[in-house]
């Protein structure tokens, strides 16, 4: 009888072990150990992943990622117009549920005279985005992170703009390269001519450094400026393939069309063309106009 409870008690120890292991190697959320004081095998739970990510989440650190916005340098009064945010993975590992902050005075100078956020798309579809209001030099916490945001100081001193916006993939690898996130906003018919306007983006990861969730992260603000114009410009070359032939058997012609925003008027337009040694002016058609030809040196 001895014998066959050894017997069985060994089976039993057996099958257990065989067990752990299988659960083990398919969740990773146990382990297997021995017991030098009882010589008997041990059964013990380990740290799930995402609580080791945690362990390990300050050597992640909060700078891990980029956004660097580029936007034109004027834009007409009460005029639509898109600008890009090029997301970067900066921090040497693999990060996890990519987002960007982009903040927008939608208050503009005088309070009522500021952007408006269109809409957001990568590779042509919509992004996630979350907006929520910012207070001008104060902070608020972010629903996607969990994290404290700094709001930049608005030129009207109120809040402007916070979209969030989640890049549609799960993670970014190191020196991955992206396609930027078009942005399309609208300038208020009210801006300030000449006063340029910010547009600020921080980046981050959602999960950090792991696919199951560690310490989100949020990057360093970087800001571009946008000045409201009045007036727009545009000079286009009506020769073939945007080039020619030399000499006096072949004349071009350029096609300058200035714009105001709608609604809006001006009076005693001014506009300069300046043409290089190289051009011969030959003459100007059109109506409402006058024409002052100076030389300059």
């Amino acid at each position: 009888m001895t014998g066959k409870r050894i017997y069985r008690s060994l089976l039993v120890t057996i099958l257990l072990v065989a067990v752990a292991l299988f659960y083990g190697l398919k969740s990773g959320s146990f382990a297997i150990g021995h017991s030098a004081a009882t010589g008997a095998s041990a059964l013990s739970a380990a740290a799930p992943f995402g609580a080791a990510a945690v362990a390990r989440g300050n050597a992640f650190g909060t700078v891990n990622a980029t956004a660097t916005v580029t936007a034109p340098a004027t834009v007409p009064l009460g005029q639509s117009f898109n600008f890009d945010v090029q997301f970067a993975n900066t921090s040497g590992v693999i990060g996890y549920g990519p987002y960007v902050n982009l903040f927008m005075p939608s208050s503009g100078v005088d309070g009522n005279d500021g952007y408006t956020f269109n809409g957001a798309t990568y590779l042509g579809a919509p992004v996630t985005t979350t907006t929520l209001s910012c207070p001008s030099g104060g902070s608020v916490v972010s629903p996607v992170t969990g994290l404290s945001v700094s709001c930049p100081i608005t030129p009207s001193g109120q809040p402007s703009q916070l979209i969030i916006l989640q890049l549609p993939f799960g993670s970014v690898t190191v020196g991955q390269m992206l396609a930027p996130l078009q942005v399309s906003a609208t300038m208020s018919n009210l801006a300030d001519v000449g006063t340029p306007l910010p547009i600020s983006a921080s980046a981050g990861f959602i999960y950090g450094d792991s696919p199951t969730g560690s310490m989100p992260s949020q990057g360093a603000t970087n800001t571009a400026n946008v000045t409201p114009s009045l007036l727009m410009m545009t000079k286009i070359y009506n020769g073939p393939e945007n080039e020619t032939a030399t000499g006096p058997n072949y004349p071009r012609s350029y096609t300058l069309t200035p714009s105001m925003p709608p609604g809006l008027t001006a009076t005693n337009v001014m506009v300069t063309d300046t043409l290089p040694d190289n051009i011969v002016y030959l003459g100007v058609t059109g109506a409402g106009f006058t024409i002052n030809i100076q030389q300059v040196r």
